[in-house]
This record gives C-alpha cells, sequence and structure tokens, in this order.
C-alpha cells in the first residue's frame, strides 16, 4: 500500500511543481528533460542514468524542484514530503538487500535512527544503533567480514536469473531448510521424548535436503526465469488503476501540495493540527537525530553510561494524539475518555476478566464515538461518492454521443471553483471571464441558460464538509466595491469564505447588465440565481443601442439552500417552458443521483455533463431512471444512507455493496425507497434498514445489528472500525440519512417546509453556535459498571493487586492517573508493535471478504 500512496504523492507533488514554475516563470526545457528520463525508462543502464542526471536542463530542473520543496511547500504539503522521503528510505533498504549493496545498507540503517529515537521505538533504537556502530567498525575489528560484506555476502542469491533478487539469511533460511523440516505440529506434534528431538534437530538439513529433492523430481519447484509478481503486465495494470483511483481521492480531500494555508491539516478531515503538534512534527526528525548522537556517544563511544540503561522517552505528539475525547462521570470519579480505537479492546478485555456479558456489553459504541462511522477526531467516516454513478453507468450503459439542441442548467459553484481567477486582474474581468463560459457557445446554442448557486446558511448539514474545505486554504474577505477593484490573485482562497462567494454571485448578477452583455442575451435567454431570488436576463435593441433587462422569476424564487436540489428545480422549470430536453452541468455525483430519482416528474429529457476536460461524457439520465425502475427512487436514500457529505460512509463497506444489495432484494430496495418519505421515519423503516445493514455486513439471516456485531467480534473479524455500530448509534445515522433524503426529494418544491435538522441525527454545536454537530450517541459509551473499571487512581508504581489495571491483567493507559508518573505498567513497544499487529490481522481478515475496500 504505500508504494502506491508513495506513487500517487509522487505524481500530486510533480503537479504542483509544474504549476509552480509557470507561475514563477522559471525558464527551463522540461521537453528534453522529460525526453531523456523517456529514454531511461527504455534502456535502464548505469550510463543511461548518467545521461540523464548529467543533462543541463535536468540539472536546472533539479534544483527548481529543491527551491520548490524548501520554499514553496506548506506545512501539510512538507509533512507529505517527508512521508515521501520515509518510503523512499524503505525502498532503498529493499534495494540495498536485493543488489546486496553493503554501504547502502548502512546508510539506511543511518537514517533509520533518528526516528526511531524520535517516536519511542526503543528496541529498535538501542539494539539497532549497536548493530550500526558494530558494522561500521567492522574495518577494525573484522577486516575480512568487511570486504566479504562490501561484494555482497550478506545477503543470499538464490536464483541465478535476475541480480535483484537477494534476500537476508535469516529470510533465506526460513524458505529452505526450516520449510522443508516443517512437520505438522512442530516439534511437540513430533515427540517430547528428549533423544527424539536431538535426533529430530540433527538430522533436519538432510530431512529438508531430501524433502527439497523430491520437490524437484515432482516438478514442484517455481520456474525461477518467471517474472516477478509486480512486474507481471495484470499486476501493472493493477497498480497502476489503484493508483490513479488514489489520485483522485485525495484531490477529493485537496492536494496537499497545492494548499496555500501554512496550517497542518489532516487530508479526510480537514482538522488542523495544534501548534504544540505542528512543532513536533515538523522537528521530529531534528530531535531523534540530537537523542542519537547523544545515545551513541554516551553509551556505546564514551561509556559513561550502560547501553542498557532506561532511555528516556519523547512523547511527541502526533495527529492521533488529538484524538478527540469525552468526560464521563462514575458514582467513584471523572473519567476522561480518549477517541483511540485500543479503548474498544479495553473495554472488552475488562468485561470478559469481570465476568460480564460480552453480548450485552457490546450493545455500547465501547468509546465515545462510533467506530464504523466516525474517525478519532469527531469527523464522518468518509466512502468514495462516485462509485455510485460508476456503478449505474456499468449496468445501463447510459452514455450518449449526440447531444441535442438543448437549455444547459450551470452548476454556478463549480464553474466558479474551476475558473483560473488569478489570470484576472479587476473584478469586471472576471465578470467579463465568467459571462463568456456561461454563454459560451456550447451553452447558448440551446437558447436557455440556468446559472445555479448556493446559498450558505450558518445553520447547515454541510456546514463540516464546508469547514473541512476551507481549512485547506486561508480565506480572507473581500468586500466588492465596483468592477475596477482589483481582484485577488489568491482565487481558491478567495472562495474558501462563504460571504464572498454570496457577494460575488450578487456582483455578477448586477455587472451583467453593462450593455457591452446586452447583445449576446438578445439571442439567449440567461437565468441567475442569488440568494433565494432568481433572475431573468434578455437583451433588446433602444435608438440603435443594445441594453440588459432582468426580470424577476417568481417560479424559481426558492428557499433551497443546496445547487444540488435547485439545478433540478430549473431543469423543470425549462421542460414546463417548452424545452424538451435539458442539460446539467456538474461534477457533482449527488445532483445525477437526485436526478434519477426525480427524472419521472420532469417532463423532458434530462441529460448529465460530467467527467474531465479530455473525457466529457453526456448521460442520459431520464432513459437511466427508465431501466433502473423501482431502483432509481431508492438511488437517493442509498446515497445518503451509504455516504454523503452530511452523512457517514461504514467504514470499510463502500457503494457497490449497497447497490447490490437494492437490486437483488425487494425488500432492502423498498426500504431504502422509503428513506426521506417524511422528516420523521417510522419505527419499521428504522428496522428495515437495521435488516439493510446486517446484510452490508455480510449477515443476511441476521435482522439485529448488535448480535452481528457480537457474532462479527467473536469470530476473529474484531478490527474495531469494521465491526458494524451499534444500534443506539445506527439509530441516529438513520435519522440522518432519512433527513438529507427528504431534502433531496423535495427537489422540485421551490418552498419546500424544511425542518431543523437539531432532533433529527444533530445537535447544536455549544462550541460553536449557531452550527451544527453530529449527534454521534445518546447512550453512555459503556455500561457504567464497566466504566469503573476503564482506568487505575495510582498515584505511584502499579505494581500490586491494589491496582485495577493489574489486578484486571491490563496494562494502564493515559486515562490512568499514573501516567503523569513513570509506572511499570505501561504498555511496552513490544506490547504496542503486537498490538498493532493483531489490528492489522484482523484488518486483513475482514477486507478480504469486502470487496469495496
Amino acid at each position: 500500500v504505500h508504494k502506491l500512496v508513495f506513487e500517487a504523492m509522487e505524481r500530486l507533488l510533480l503537479q504542483s511543481f509544474g504549476k509552480w514554475c509557470a507561475h514563477t516563470h522559471k525558464n527551463v526545457n522540461q521537453t528534453s528533460a522529460g525526453n531523456k528520463i523517456q529514454d531511461l525508462r527504455k534502456c535502464q543502464t548505469d550510463s543511461a542514468l548518467q545521461n540523464v542526471v548529467r543533462c543541463d536542463d535536468f540539472i536546472l530542473l533539479h534544483e527548481y524542484y529543491l527551491e520548490f520543496c524548501s520554499t514553496a511547500l506548506s506545512s501539510t504539503g512538507r509533512f507529505w514530503l517527508s512521508y515521501i522521503d520515509f518510503v523512499q528510505l524503505l525502498l532503498a533498504f529493499i534495494r540495498a538487500t536485493r543488489t546486496g549493496d553493503w554501504a547502502l545498507h548502512l546508510a539506511c540503517i543511518q537514517d533509520f535512527l533518528p526516528w526511531c529515537f524520535a517516536y519511542d521505538h526503543q528496541n529498535y533504537a538501542r539494539y539497532l544503533s549497536v548493530y550500526w556502530c558494530d558494522m561500521v567498525n567492522l574495518k577494525n575489528t573484522h577486516p575480512r567480514a568487511e570486504e566479504a560484506f562490501r561484494k555482497g555476502e550478506f545477503v543470499v542469491q538464490r536464483s541465478d536469473k535476475s541480480r535483484f533478487a537477494q534476500v537476508v539469511v535469516d529470510q533465506a533460511i526460513e524458505q529452505t531448510v526450516n520449510r522443508d523440516t516443517k512437520t505438522v505440529g512442530g516439534i511437540v506434534g513430533f515427540s517430547t521424548k528428549h533423544d527424539a528431538s536431538q535426533r529430530w534437530i540433527l538430522t533436519a538439513h538432510e530431512r529438508a535436503g531430501i524433502a527439497s529433492s523430491c520437490r524437484t523430481l515432482a516438478g514442484l519447484v517455481e520456474d525461477s526465469a518467471e517474472a516477478h509478481k509486480e512486474t507481471r503486465p495484470a499486476r501493472l495494470k493493477r497498480d497502476e488503476d489503484d493508483v490513479r483511483r488514489m489520485i483522485d481521492t485525495i484531490c477529493n480531500w485537496g492536494n496537499p501540495f497545492d494548499l496555500s494555508n501554512d496550517d497542518l491539516v489532516t487530508l479526510a478531515s480537514g482538522k488542523s493540527a495544534t501548534d504544540k503538534v505542528k512543532i513536533e512534527l515538523e522537528t521530529a526528525f531534528e530531535r531523534g537525530r540530537k537523542t542519537c548522537t547523544e545515545f551513541i556517544e554516551s553509551r556505546l563511544v564514551n561509556m559513561t553510561s550502560s547501553t542498557f540503561d532506561k532511555l528516556p522517552k519523547q512523547n511527541l505528539g502526533t495527529f492521533a494524539s488529538m484524538s478527540r475525547k469525552s468526560i464521563l462521570k462514575t458514582p467513584k470519579e471523572t473519567v476522561v475518555l480518549k477517541a483511540d480505537k485500543a479503548i474498544f479492546f479495553r473495554f472488552a478485555v475488562i468485561a470478559q476478566t469481570r465476568q460480564m456479558n460480552l453480548a450485552t456489553v457490546l450493545e455500547y459504541p465501547l468509546g465515545p464515538l462510533p467506530w464504523a462511522l466516525a474517525g478519532p477526531d469527531g469527523s464522518l467516516c468518509k466512502t468514495n461518492k462516485p462509485a455510485l454513478l460508476h456503478l449505474i453507468e456499468e449496468d445501463v450503459s447510459p452514455v450518449i454521443d449526440d447531444v441535442p439542441v438543448t437549455a444547459w442548467i450551470v452548476d454556478g459553484m463549480a464553474l466558479l471553483q474551476s475558473f483560473q481567477g488569478s489570470r484576472c486582474k479587476t473584478f469586471g474581468e472576471l465578470s467579463t471571464e465568467i459571462f463568456n463560459l456561461v454563454l459560451s457557445r456550447e451553452h447558448s446554442v440551446g437558447g436557455r441558460v440556468d446559472f445555479v448557486c448556493d446559498c450558505y446558511r450558518k445553520q447547515s448539514i454541510k456546514s463540516a464538509e464546508r469547514e473541512r474545505r476551507a481549512i485547506r486554504s486561508s480565506g480572507f474577505r473581500v468586500v466588492i466595491r465596483s468592477c475596477e477593484q482589483t481582484s485577488p490573485q489568491r482565487w481558491s482562497d478567495y472562495l474558501k469564505v462563504g460571504e464572498n462567494k454570496e457577494d460575488f454571485v450578487r456582483f455578477l448578477a448586477e455587472d451583467w447588465l453593462r450593455p457591452e452583455f446586452a447583445q449576446r442575451l438578445s439571442t439567449c435567454q440567461l437565468y441567475v440565481t442569488s440568494g433565494t431570488q432568481c433572475w431573468r436576463y434578455s437583451g433588446y435593441m433602444s435608438s440603435g443601442v443594445y441594453l440588459a433587462h432582468t426580470d424577476a422569476v417568481s417560479e424559481l424564487t426558492s428557499t433551497q439552500e443546496e445547487a444540488d436540489t435547485r439545478l433540478l428545480l430549473h431543469a423543470s422549470h425549462a421542460a414546463q417552458h417548452g424545452d424538451s430536453s435539458v442539460v446539467i452541468r456538474s461534477p457533482d455525483t449527488d445532483v445525477a443521483i437526485i436526478a434519477c430519482t426525480v427524472a419521472p416528474k420532469i417532463p423532458c429529457q434530462i441529460l448529465f455533463r460530467t467527467g474531465t476536460r479530455q473525457r466529457v461524457r453526456f448521460i442520459d439520465l431520464s432513459a437511466t431512471s427508465r431501466i433502473l425502475g423501482r431502483v432509481s427512487y431508492a438511488l437517493v436514500g442509498l446515497h445518503a444512507f451509504t455516504g454523503c457529505d452530511s452523512t457517514s460512509a461504514f467504514a470499510g463497506r463502500g457503494k457497490r455493496r449497497g447497490y447490490k444489495l437494492v437490486k437483488e432484494n425487494h425488500s432492502y430496495c423498498k426500504a431504502m425507497a422509503m428513506l426521506g418519505e417524511t422528516f420523521d421515519p417510522v419505527d419499521s423503516l428504522v428496522t428495515e434498514c437495521e435488516k439493510f445493514v446486517c446484510a452490508l455486513y455480510g449477515k443476511h439471516e441476521c435482522t439485529d445489528v448488535n448480535s452481528v456485531r457480537y457474532r462479527m467480534f467473536c469470530t476473529n473479524s474484531s478490527h474495531t472500525s469494521q465491526l458494524p455500530p451499534c444500534r443506539g448509534s445506527l439509530r441516529l445515522h438513520i435519522y440522518r440519512a432519512n433527513y438529507q433524503a427528504a431534502v433531496w426529494k423535495r427537489a422540485l418544491d421551490a418552498c419546500a417546509e424544511i425542518p431543523t435538522p437539531v432532533g433529527h441525527g444533530w445537535i447544536a454545536d455549544p462550541e460553536n453556535p449557531p452550527s451544527l454537530a453530529v449527534h454521534w450517541s445518546d447512550q453512555l459509551p459503556a455500561p457504567r459498571a464497566l466504566l469503573e473499571f476503564v482506568s487505575c487512581s495510582c498515584r505511584g508504581e502499579c505494581n500490586s493487586g491494589r491496582c485495577s489495571c493489574v489486578a484486571n491483567s491490563l496494562k494502564c493507559s493515559d486515562a490512568c492517573k499514573c501516567s503523569v508518573n513513570d509506572c511499570s505498567n505501561m504498555p511496552t513497544e513490544s506490547d504496542r508493535d503486537d498490538y498493532e499487529q493483531e489490528q492489522s490481522l484482523a484488518a486483513d481478515f475482514s477486507s478480504d471478504s469486502d470487496d469495496d475496500i
């Protein structure tokens, strides 16, 4: 996975570097350098590589690249650049082993050491330092061994077909002698007698040779000439597809190398790191290097202290240390629960040691957040939204080639976001350029164009998503006073502020009345929304001069907040006024899904223009709706239930499985179709949605999500986020999905009565009024009897049975009061490694059976 993420990040970094070169007018012949790199791909030799790196254009390009990395990147960009550097270090370490390069091997070990010290991997830090010092000093202590290592004799070459195939000695032993000497049950399964065990060990190499010869004789030995699995065409194609999907996903979050805001933010949630965490992340390597140097000098060179003396911990902050916390009061004390997935298993272990009913315990979230629906920072769990539209296209093939002469409905904010506003000097120039885009030849040929924009309310269910996007840039407020006013050069940052967008749309609505636009308006009617109002623009000639005129369109005056639904309202208006077909131009999957559901109510052909600049496609949503039949009416509910901008996805459960269930099962289809019929879901709908979730997790025979949760936990699929949410958390998720679906289903109602989201899965945010916060759960994180044992109150060493953690065979945690002291019962590095390994194995187990991850 790291290699694929590394590749995706490298491509995004190079894209940003290219934009930076163009913006700063760096004159370099990229074509020449690019051609030499392409030649290197065809002939990968040392001489070809030297020709590239000695090329003057490449040298200049590399100097510009270093300047870009050191001066132009934001804190988030530098953070991900350090990730790229670390993966490169890992790949270099693998290369050193595969090629037998001893010097590169030692250089990589030297670069690993600061990271081990920085993040308290104390066993690696201690013993890897000793190893590195011993190996560097081999020339003086064991010169013949050092000479052999430099020749590559620290690794084993098992195949003579490829130079890049050497492995370390212990791995070679495991793959040959140890594998061939294995018996069922190991040595214990063979015999427990001393003499038999001795014979078993002494004859191991002979038995291994016999077993190997038998496999060769039977033709069971793999052909060593066969290409490595990662270089096979099918694997290369799959990896390339995965990298492109990763790039699309990261770009949806925001290219980390394009962010101008100097805040350090997480990609998925957009949350900013605290100043403390930011400083510690940015200085981690330097701190680790300083500590490493002091360790080597004091303990291995000067011998002023023992190698085995206790190492002080750095305790550097990371994004994980910013996890959300909940404060709970028990009869004994106040407990602070950190949103850490380890707390889930801590609760489970305590419940078992206290002989509590585990099935009953798992009816609680076992943490301050439902891990299946939320991230540790309280953000919504995300999924790949466009996947649902791609699945529909695979089933229906609704793409058409011949687009009729038609009216166009344009998503105004999407067009503004994609517009390169920094090339204009004044707001007047911006207005002219955007007008030309809106009334382009492609749009205006049908005689009607609608420019539809969002409204921005302070209390909105999409406020969290908008804040997540806005936090990636340093937004600033600009008040427009005239068309001659200088326009902002940081166009994307300007659009991050909702008030700026509303003001700019109002400015466009006023500025497009200038006479210079009137002639174009005489041949094509333009509808523009601003706030709740909609204006129709037309041009006419008076005394030989073209003038522009506006009329308020009462039918399109709307209280709808989202352009997603308002686009469909305008499509319906166009159909009622004689247009036989309408093209909706928007990059948002939500619009296409809503249109599929409401298409039967609009008396014209609805086409959806989407895709990239290089690959534009038109989807006939009216035909799609007819072909899908009853499924089309369930799409809105399904989309809201399985994750959109305002609702959570189920971790590890994407759109594909839910879509398949709706297509194949009538009751599930009916349940998704019922979502949004009213703003208050009935009990029967909640029950059907619970059955749907059971099926979503592969338990079709179950109807109780708590039962599915317990069964999956007991069958080793217990990775926290892979379990379904408990019934209490799921019920609130159903309320949120139902509310969003209800809003979407009223797309054709200009002034629908929409109740407040509070009480429908959201609450008023006490920290940021009048914004909303997701209401994750209305029950305790765990049974009250269990909360009393989640932490101990020890003031000193936890080394006796009086400590509640020790008495329950638990390690102390950050919630314990002893954590401020040097507690001997705190988890060690090996404990953490074991926990991470168990989680990884559980995640692999779960993902093997999930085609949506």
